[in-house]
């Protein structure tokens, strides 16, 4: 019969079995299973498995496997490091590109959010009807859905990547969409349109 693993929180994290161990605590909170939750985070469960056991530190993850593991933990960049007892160095492989204050990316705020109204529908990877008002953050352009406007002046959305700065001008991440128009059939206030 195979040994239950703890996943107690540790009393210290000041080396690879402890950080392992927190690692184990963490991923426990999230309440999957190692293996589900390695395969969400996009690493293969023998990676996951030799970090959790002590084998491979979770201080000298590489970047990606880190930043995966952040992401797929749900916490801030701060508290993991925390957790983790992570050194300053390490830290900077664990930062995610997520809005400040839960990553180290820009920080989201009313500055950086953009009001757009539909004249067209919206193609892409999120398709939306006309009269829709879309709010942009402008301040992100590295991840999630991004807005780009086309030669055309229509607006389209897709992942970001390489992909969406050939597409055309890439306006900032897809927040959110208010569709209280287009059930109402009423008209909006004005609501910028995309120069």
């Amino acid at each position: 019969m195979p040994q239950k693993v703890s996943t107690e929180r540790p009393a210290q994290t000041t080396n690879a079995k402890e950080r392992g161990q927190m690692l184990r605590h963490l991923i426990s909170l999230t309440g999957k299973s190692v293996p589900v939750f390695a395969e969400e985070a996009g690493l293969n469960r023998g990676t996951m498995s030799a970090m959790l056991n002590g084998q491979n530190d979770p201080e000298t993850a590489r970047a990606k496997t880190a930043q995966r593991i952040a992401l797929a933990l749900g916490m801030t960049d701060q508290d993991i490091a925390e957790a983790l007892g992570l050194s300053q160095e390490a830290r900077i492989r664990w930062r995610t590109n997520r809005p400040a204050p839960v990553g180290s990316g820009t920080a989201v705020g009313p500055s950086n959010l953009e009001p757009y109204r539909l004249h067209r529908p919206m193609m892409g990877e999120v398709v939306l009807p006309v009269e829709t008002v879309i709010t942009v953050d402008t301040a992100i352009t590295d991840f999630g859905v991004q807005v780009v406007k086309l030669g055309s002046g229509e607006l389209f959305s897709m992942k970001a990547g390489a992909g969406a700065w050939a597409a055309g001008q890439v306006i900032g991440r897809l927040m959110y969409a208010d569709f209280s128009a287009v059930l109402s059939g009423s008209a909006l206030l004005s609501a910028p349109a995309p120069s």
